[in-house]
């Protein structure tokens, strides 16, 4: 999960309101096998918007999936940001204590609250409460956590996720609100609320397992998304927990899609580009050159004096930085024909946006200095035709090898983040999805994900769901 989660005016009190986004929970469809509970996750999310305006925080901050929010209030919290610029919304102040509530469109049944949060001042202990109007604090069905050990939110590295039970009470209620509250002085920074609804019946699972596992939420761009997938494909997702958000549904997908063959990097071209990435004339796709027309009979070129000369195999991922290693080395969704000439003028770069290119392709690649906010340095800009695939490609391999990352001799890159369950800076994270959301999965690029699929034996799940981009990363 990532550090920096909110952003807003400092204040005492604060009022959210308007509706946030996120489709209304409803009974869950499922996927193909799915076991029979009746337990669903929804999140509560903080955005990343700079300071807003009027000492209000914009409704569309806070991002939720799988319940719909009405309003929110706060009294003594405010929003902090750090010498690191990481946000989060921060309970209490040096001698208050603070609380936050959320009132729902329509009622639930919460069975408990995962509560991601940190520690604000090295020299207090947070205690938080979590409570509904069916487990009002005065009838004792409340849960109390305090942990000592939380890390400050300057640098930190891992997450506290703190898990609050019971919260439909003794009799399985529905509720309104659900409230967080300081217990003692302490000042926690909260980031992040999981909360687990019950939909019908008993939530007679195991409390500490998996829940909602292979279910997709009535109404949720997910359950369009799938519908329209072939049944094999859907198999293929059967698992996945479409209900959870951010680094946790990158997670399920990681521990189906990490599963692959590792395709021999000589036989490239004839097991997978000849097949996957040739156009109608037969001539291979090029990455970076619309001046390449090359033959997959040709194969690859050492002759790159000038662009169109031959053909290379390009790592969007440079492999440098994780030292060559398999299976990233040959993963097929990651290593691309690219012109040679241009390939080299790329080198080991991290992509970005340039103004004044020092140096540019036919089909508008170029390599300059950087001015996408948030990193400053040589870059290489794909055109724009290729942007969204770039884009996929990168969540792709973060989420595909998120076990892997910044181990066994991989080194800093300017677009990953080896801190971070998700995998990629800040700034790469945002320029990414404008590219994504600029630039849809083509019929192309959803035809070689069947092709890989085929041979790799596994997908990018970013090119099947549209949407999953910004339910994991935004």
């Amino acid at each position: 999960m990532r550090k920096a989660i909110l952003t807003a005016i400092a204040a005492s009190s604060l009022i959210i309101g308007g509706l946030a986004a996120g489709a209304a929970f409803s009974k869950a469809a499922r996927l193909s096998g799915a076991n029979e509970t009746h337990i669903e996750c929804a999140d509560i999310v903080f955005g990343t918007t700079p300071y807003s305006t009027n000492g209000k925080v914009n409704a569309g901050q806070i991002k939720t999936h799988g319940v719909v929010l009405s309003s929110a209030t706060a009294t003594n919290a405010y929003y902090k940001r750090d010498d690191d610029k990481n946000y989060a919304l921060r309970l209490g102040t040096k001698d208050k204590m603070g609380t936050v509530s959320f009132t729902f469109a329509e009622p639930y049944r919460i069975s408990k609250a995962r509560v991601y949060c940190y520690k604000m001042d090295e020299d207090t202990v947070p205690s938080i409460l979590v409570y509904t109007d069916a487990s009002s604090q005065d009838q004792g069905h409340y849960q109390k956590i305090t942990w000592s050990e939380a890390p400050d939110i300057s640098g930190v590295e891992g997450e506290n996720s703190l898990t609050f039970a019971d919260l439909d009470g003794e009799d399985g209620l529905s509720t309104d609100t659900i409230t967080i509250k300081e217990n003692e002085i302490g000042r926690a920074a909260i980031c992040k609320i999981v909360l687990t609804l019950v939909a019908e019946g008993s939530a007679s699972v195991n409390p500490d397992g998996p829940l909602g596992e292979g279910s997709i939420p009535d109404g949720s761009a997910f359950e369009s998304e799938f519908a329209v997938l072939p049944e094999a494909t859907q198999d293929y997702y059967s698992t996945i927990d479409f209900s959870l958000g951010g680094s946790e549904l990158k997670t399920s997908f990681f521990s189906t899609i990490s599963d692959h063959s590792i395709i021999d990097y000589d036989s490239l071209m004839d097991q997978v580009y000849s097949k996957a990435d040739v156009d109608e004339d037969g001539y291979l796709y090029d990455i970076y050159s619309d001046t390449s027309k090359h033959l997959p009979s040709e194969g690859w070129s050492n002759n790159n004096s000038k662009e169109g000369d031959g053909m290379q195999r390009e790592h969007v991922i440079p492999k440098s930085y994780f030292a060559s290693g398999y299976p990233m080395y040959s993963d097929a969704f990651s290593v691309l024909p690219a012109d040679g000439f241009s390939n080299a003028h790329r080198n080991d770069l991290p992509y970005g946006e340039v103004d004044v290119p020092t140096y540019k392709t036919t089909n508008g690649s170029k390599k300059g200095e950087n001015v996408y906010p948030g990193y400053e340095g040589t870059v290489f800009e794909v055109g724009d035709e290729w942007k969204g695939d770039v884009a996929r490609i990168h969540f792709y391999f973060v989420t595909c090898y998120e076990d892997r990352m910044g181990t066994d001799g991989w080194i800093p890159y300017p677009m990953f983040d080896y801190s971070s369950p998700l995998g990629l800076s800040d700034w790469a994270t945002s320029m990414l999805l404008k590219w994504a959301e600029e630039d849809p999965a083509s019929e192309r690029e959803i035809e070689r994900n069947e092709i890989v699929f085929g041979i790799q034996k596994n997908r990018n799940p970013f090119v099947d769901f549209p949407s999953l981009a910004e339910a994991v990363f935004a």
